[in-house]
C-alpha cells in the first residue's frame, strides 16, 4: 500500500523526474515565477509541471497570508494589482476537507512600476494594411523608456524587420496584425544562427539581441493580436537571392528574462519562433501556425517551417500553448558538426506542459546537438496527426549528448504520416537520421563526431498510429543508445517496436498492438526487459 500512495501523490505534483522502483522520490511544491513574466499589475506562479490533481485535492493560492482562489491546475496568473509593491505568495496542496497535505515555500516578489505606453499611431502609423509602416513602429519601439509598452492598436500595419531593446514590451491589442513586408528590400542582413551554424541571414520580422555581445534582457510580447511574418511571399525570393539564411517570425539571441504571452504567431519563411542562446524564458497562451491559413485553412507553401525552436537555450517553460506546424513542432538544439562544438553551448532545462501539437512531425530534439541537450520534459500534451511524440535524432557527425529526456502523460492520433528518412516511428530514437537506406553494419571512428542518447523516460503514453512503426529504437554498433523506460504505454500502430543496437531497455506495463507487422524486432541489442 504504502507503494500506491507513492504513485498517487506523485502523479498529483506531476515530479520532474519520472519515477520507477528504487528511485528517490520529492515530494515538495516547488513555487516559483514564470520567467520574464511578472509586470506591474500580474504575477505568473508556477509549481510541478502541468497537468491537474485529482478529483480529491486541489491546490490553494495564498497572497500575504490570505486566501486568493484555488484551482486543480499547477500554475496560476494572479492579476489586477497595484504596481511597485511587494507581495508574498504560497501554494498548498489540500484534499476534500481542506486538510493540508503539502505547503509550498513563501515566494517573494515586487511587481514592477506602472509603465509608459507608445502607442505607434501617435509615431505616424497607419495601418490600412498597405502603407508601409515600419518607420513609425521603429520610432515607438526607439522611443520607449525602460519598463515601458509599445501598443499595436487594432489595424494591420504593414512592416519590415523590427529590432527590439531590453526592458520593454511589445503589447499587440486583439484585431491588430503585425504583417510582413513581402520587399527583401525591407529585411537586412545579419548575424545569426541557422540549422546549428553561425553566418549571414535576412532578418526576421521581430528581432533582438545579436549572436556575440548585445543580448536582450526583461522583453515581452502580450496582448491578443497576432504577428504574420508572411512567410509565403518571402521564401522563394530569399532563396533565390541567397544572400544569407532565410528569416523567421521571430529571432531572439543572447536573451534573459523573456516572456510571450497571448499573441498569435503565423508563416515564416523558415522556423518561427526561434531563441538562440537565450535563459529564461516563459512561453504562454500563445499560437503559432507555420502550416495553414487560420481563416481559409489553406496549406502555406513554406518549407523547413518548425514551429518553436529552442537553441543552445536554459531554463524554458512553455505551458498552455497550441502549435500547428509544416515541421517540427517543438524543435530543441544545441549546434551542429565542427560549429557546433566550438560554439559549445548547451539546451538544459526545457518544460513543455499541457500544450496541443497538431500537424507536424511533433517534439524533436537534434538533429543538431553537439553542444548537448540534457533535462527536457513534455508532460500532459496532446498531439493531433503529428508524425511523431518524441524524436530524438543525433546521426554520426553531430558529437554531443542527449540525455535526461522525459515525456509523459500523453495521447497522440496519426492517421496522415508515413514512415521515411526523417521520421521513423512514433516515439523514435534514430542515429541513422536523414539516410534513406542506412547500413547498419558499417562502423565509424569513436571520436567527437560520435553522438551519445541515454537515459529517456516515457510514462502514461497512448498512441494510435494508422502507418509504420509505434516505436523505432536505433543506436550504434559503435555506441548503443542507453537506459530508455517505458511505463504504462499502449501504442496501436501498422508496426510494433524496432529495436537495434539498445542496451537497457525496460518496458514495464506496456502493450504494443500491431495492425499487420511483428510486435518486437530486436536486432543486437541486449538487456531487454518487457513487463518485468
Amino acid at each position: 500500500m504504502k507503494g500506491i500512495h507513492i504513485l498517487v501523490f506523485i502523479l498529483i505534483l506531476n515530479s520532474l523526474i519520472p519515477v520507477f522502483a528504487g528511485e528517490p522520490t520529492h515530494y515538495a511544491i516547488r513555487l516559483s515565477t514564470a520567467p520574464g513574466s511578472t509586470t506591474s499589475q500580474s504575477v505568473s506562479l508556477l509549481w510541478g509541471e502541468g497537468g491537474k490533481t485529482d478529483d480529491d485535492h486541489h491546490y490553494s493560492i495564498y497572497c500575504n497570508g490570505k486566501l486568493l482562489d484555488t484551482t486543480a491546475m499547477t500554475y496560476y496568473d494572479v492579476k489586477n494589482l497595484p504596481s511597485d509593491s511587494s507581495y508574498h505568495f504560497q501554494v498548498k496542496l489540500q484534499n476534500k476537507k481542506n486538510k493540508v497535505i503539502y505547503n509550498s515555500n513563501l515566494l517573494y516578489v515586487r511587481t514592477s512600476l506602472s509603465p509608459k505606453y507608445f502607442n505607434i499611431k501617435d509615431f505616424g502609423a497607419v495601418g490600412d494594411g498597405k502603407s508601409l509602416d515600419t518607420k513609425a513602429i521603429q520610432q515607438a519601439i526607439d522611443a520607449c523608456n525602460k519598463q515601458g509598452i509599445v501598443v499595436v492598436p487594432k489595424g494591420v500595419y504593414l512592416t519590415g524587420a523590427l529590432f527590439f531593446k531590453s526592458y520593454m514590451t511589445l503589447y499587440i491589442e486583439e484585431g491588430a496584425i503585425l504583417k510582413g513586408s513581402s520587399d527583401l528590400a525591407h529585411y537586412p542582413i545579419v548575424r545569426s544562427r541557422f540549422e546549428g551554424i553561425e553566418g549571414s541571414q535576412y532578418a526576421s520580422l521581430i528581432n533582438g539581441g545579436t549572436l556575440l555581445s548585445g543580448g536582450i534582457q526583461e522583453f515581452s510580447i502580450r496582448g491578443k493580436g497576432i504577428i504574420d511574418a508572411n512567410g509565403e511571399n518571402l521564401i522563394n525570393q530569399q532563396k533565390k537571392e541567397g544572400l544569407g539564411y532565410r528569416g523567421r517570425i521571430l529571432s531572439l539571441m543572447n536573451g534573459e528574462n523573456i516572456c510571450l504571452e497571448g499573441v498569435a504567431f503565423l508563416q515564416s519563411p523558415a522556423w518561427g519562433v526561434h531563441f538562440i542562446y537565450c535563459m529564461g524564458v516563459t512561453i504562454k497562451d500563445v499560437y503559432i501556425n507555420t502550416r495553414f491559413d487560420p481563416e481559409t485553412g489553406r496549406k502555406y507553401k513554406i518549407h523547413n517551417g518548425d514551429g518553436l525552436t529552442i537553441d543552445s537555450s536554459k531554463d524554458i517553460v512553455v505551458y498552455n500553448t497550441t502549435i500547428s506546424s509544416q515541421d517540427d513542432n517543438v524543435s530543441i538544439k544545441s549546434g551542429r558538426d565542427n560549429d557546433g562544438r566550438r560554439v559549445a553551448k548547451s539546451t538544459d532545462n526545457v518544460k513543455l506542459f499541457d500544450c496541443k501539437f497538431l500537424g507536424g512531425f511533433g517534439v524533436v530534439v537534434g538533429s543538431e546537438m553537439a553542444g548537448n541537450v540534457r533535462n527536457v520534459l513534455v508532460n500532459n500534451c496532446f498531439y493531433e496527426n503529428t508524425a511523431c511524440v518524441s524524436q530524438l535524432k543525433a546521426p554520426w557527425g553531430r558529437g554531443g549528448v542527449i540525455e535526461n529526456i522525459t515525456f509523459k502523460n500523453i495521447v497522440h492520433t496519426d492517421s496522415i504520416h508515413h514512415d521515411n528518412m526523417w521520421f521513423r516511428g512514433a516515439i523514435c530514437i534514430d542515429q541513422y537520421y536523414g539516410i534513406e537506406n542506412p547500413d547498419y553494419t558499417v562502423r565509424k571512428e569513436v571520436d567527437e563526431n560520435m553522438p551519445t542518447i541515454r537515459d529517456a523516460w516515457y510514462e502514461n503514453i497512448t498512441i494510435s498510429k494508422k502507418y509504420g512503426f509505434g516505436m523505432y529504437l536505433c543506436g550504434r554498433p559503435e555506441n548503443y543508445a542507453k537506459n530508455i523506460y517505458f511505463r504504462n504505454v499502449e501504442i496501436h500502430s501498422e508496426n510494433g517496436i524496432y529495436g537495434r543496437y539498445l542496451d537497457g531497455i525496460h518496458l514495464k506495463q506496456t502493450k504494443i498492438i500491431p495492425i499487420t507487422g511483428e510486435t518486437f524486432e530486436w536486432v543486437q541489442t541486449q538487456n531487454i526487459q518487457i513487463n518485468q
